[in-house]
């Protein structure tokens, strides 16, 4: 009996990023993509629509931040596994709060 794929939701505003990303998780077994997200608002939609097991998250998003949608994430189902993706160092202290 095989298991289901965790679900995994992208969200990041930069296009390649996501694209890296994709790759990444296309090549991992037991992953699948359920979905990508461009900026907080669209985040939260996909988020509650797909119900992903595992969000990759940008910290440095428009709209609502990453850390943001993570608190709001972590709220809704606290079961989520939340992998944050940044370049900026600054946000690693309050990533890591949430």
């Amino acid at each position: 009996m095989s298991k289901e794929p965790f679900q995994v939701l992208i969200a990041d505003d930069d296009a390649d990023m996501r694209g890296v990303l994709r790759h990444i998780v296309e090549k991992a077994d037991g992953f699948e993509i359920s979905g990508e997200a461009a900026d907080g608002e669209e985040t939260m939609q996909k988020f509650e629509q797909l119900k992903p097991h595992v969000v990759f998250l940008d910290v440095e998003m428009p709209g609502i931040d990453g850390v943001e949608c993570a608190r709001q994430i972590q709220d809704t189902n606290p079961a989520t596994v939340i992998i944050f993706i940044t370049a900026h160092n600054k946000y690693m202290s309050e990533a890591f709060e949430v």
